[in-house]
């Protein structure tokens, strides 16, 4: 698990330096990609797996069960939903700069 946390370290700061982010941001970006990584380890313990649903939703219909597919396939579509969501979200709050200008308000 710790080389799987250094390697989540690493290969953030890593693609900070790709991306041209400031030097002094490197540590805070492989930090925040080692607590992600940490946080995946933690829940994928003990929850299921977004891809995990395809899989079964496909097995049950190669499998011909038509409705375990349909179950299968709905919790996957929610999934899929909720992740776009959170995407559009993330890209809309940020896309107006309005977090940047919140924080840097707070920080006055």
């Amino acid at each position: 698990m710790l080389i799987q946390l250094a390697a989540a370290f690493v290969g953030t700061a890593a693609f900070a330096v790709l991306f041209g982010v400031p030097r002094r941001n490197y540590l805070d970006c492989g930090f925040c990609g080692m607590v992600g990584w940490l946080l995946y380890l933690v829940l994928a313990r003990h929850t299921g797996l977004p891809g995990a649903g395809i899989f079964w939703t496909t097995y049950h219909i190669v499998s011909n069960q038509v409705g375990m597919a349909l179950q299968t396939g709905f919790v996957a579509l929610k999934a899929t939903v909720a992740i776009a969501f959170g995407i559009l979200a993330v890209i809309e709050l940020n896309g107006k700069n309005r977090i940047g200008k919140m924080l840097t308000k707070r920080g006055k």
